[in-house]
């Protein structure tokens, strides 16, 4: 399976009609692991994969929030994390693989 229909069944969509988006959440997560952990794309890696959908899901949830670091919407208080961080849990995942410079 790829990884946008991976992103899809995480996210419980089932139409087309957002597919662009979702490939540009995952490119924009490819570019950010790249990124942190100093490769080229040709240097990529299948143990990336699983921290790509993480951060395409974060950031599919983010969508419509970006600069706020809270919100209260329907009696539910969401807090986000600030200036577009992941979860330790992701960037531990990518930590083993950076390049030294």
């Amino acid at each position: 399976m790829d990884n946008l229909h991976n992103l899809k069944l995480l996210l419980n969509v089932t139409s087309t009609d957002d597919d662009d988006l979702y490939r540009l959440l995952l490119c924009n997560a490819r570019a950010w692991i790249l990124a942190y952990t100093g490769r080229a794309p040709e240097q990529w890696l299948a143990d990336f994969d699983a921290a790509q959908l993480r951060i395409a899901v974060i950031d599919c949830n983010r969508l419509g929030a970006e600069g706020a670091a809270s919100r209260r919407e329907g009696g539910v208080n969401t807090a986000f994390s600030g200036g577009g961080e992941y979860p330790r849990g992701v960037t531990a995942l990518l930590d083993r693989y950076r390049l030294i410079k």
